[in-house]
């Protein structure tokens, strides 16, 4: 087959899929938590809590028959801080009722220092987003959680938060309480009717 004929050929295909709808650059990561994800709604949201209002899109996943599978929402943020802090990337997964599944991050969540996440943080991270802990409602800016002249984190977010990590894992937390809420008072609320 020629390199010309080849190329039509590239280009048709790639015509037709943006017909059907264009393939999510993360299909990869979706099949990691929705084995047969096929494809996805797009639903429009507020970003109340980025000072960039940048994450304002939810995926609501779909199988090939047009089964719900559940919810995504891919979250590209700032701490909060604005002192050289590294950038906060990451996806939310929730299943069909709105109920968080987990938390992904391909590019690496960070601490202070830019030290990587292990895998007993992401672990940790799960089960405190899972919480929510009420203290996190008190807290009008990220600054407030750790102390004004030695940054540490104060005691009483400790216990609520990853080491070296309350920034991020605020953030974390107030990005799944606003997809909660978006998913089961806007979504699904229409949908049962």
């Amino acid at each position: 087959m020629s390199y010309n004929k080849l190329m039509k050929i590239l280009i048709l295909f790639l015509f037709s899929l943006s017909l059907l709808g264009s393939v999510p650059k993360n299909l990869d990561l979706y099949k990691k938590v929705f084995k047969s994800y096929s494809k996805s709604k797009v639903h429009k949201t507020e970003d109340r809590i980025s000072e960039f209002k940048t994450n304002k899109t939810i995926l609501e996943a779909f199988d090939s028959s047009g089964k719900r599978l559940g919810f995504i929402r891919e979250v590209n943020t700032s701490t909060g801080c604005n002192d050289g802090c590294l950038p906060v990337i990451f996806t939310l997964f929730y299943d069909s009722k709105g109920q968080f599944l987990r938390l992904i991050s391909k590019e690496g969540l960070t601490k202070k220092d830019h030290e990587e996440f292990g895998d007993l943080d992401y672990l940790k991270l799960e089960t405190i987003v899972r919480k929510n802990p009420p203290v996190f409602k008190k807290v009008g800016h990220p600054s407030e959680m750790v102390d004004a002249i030695t940054r540490a984190t104060l005691k009483v977010y400790k216990p609520h938060v990853i080491e070296r990590a309350a920034y991020t894992t605020l953030r974390v937390s107030l990005y799944n309480q606003d997809t909660l809420n978006f998913i089961n008072k806007t979504i699904l609320k229409t949908t049962k009717n």
